[in-house]
């Protein structure tokens, strides 16, 4: 039996010592493949990180990166047009998707409409202005939208939103 070609490392002890002193090939693959793929997987999630952070890149592409994630959370609350970033970048729309889908793994727009999630949900926490001043603050055009973009990202309407915290607070 040639255990390099298994490479049994990533293993648990009894898997490998199960393999390595009795030579039972017909039990591993019966009880415990299935153990191999779960330990794999419980390596594999140790790995993932847990929030969609910027990864650190060395190269031209980061700095690019960085100049579009500042452009963005300067003006979020303004409308913004792609061929604006793009043009902080220096490249073309298809390369500035493809260089932001590449570091962030979601849209220019997606993350636009987090940011403006995000401060709505602070201000909607924080203060008791209208819902309609808070999504034209925030960057939304119409009401409708900002309620539709806010129930899709949080499952809860702004509305119960604010309600929940109100109820904490008493």
């Amino acid at each position: 039996m040639d255990n390099a070609r298994l490479n049994p490392s990533p293993l648990p002890c009894v898997v490998r010592l199960c393999f390595t002193r009795y030579n039972c090939r017909k039990t591993f693959s019966r009880f415990f493949a299935p153990l191999t793929g779960l330990a794999l997987l419980g390596e594999f999630r140790a790995v993932l990180p847990l929030a969609r952070a910027v990864p650190r890149m060395a190269g031209g592409s980061r700095t690019r990166l960085d100049r579009v994630l500042t452009h963005l959370h300067h003006n979020y609350s303004e409308p913004v047009s792609l061929p604006a970033p793009a043009d902080v970048a220096a490249l073309s729309l298809s390369g500035l998707h493809r260089m932001f889908v590449k570091h962030t793994q979601t849209s220019i727009t997606g993350y636009l409409s987090g940011l403006r999630i995000g401060d709505a949900c602070a201000r909607l926490s924080s203060t008791d202005q209208p819902i309609r001043h808070i999504a034209e603050a925030v960057g939304f055009a119409s009401l409708a939208n900002f309620n539709r973009q806010f129930k899709a990202h949080l499952d809860i309407t702004p509305r119960a939103y604010r309600d929940k915290f109100r109820r904490r607070g008493k």
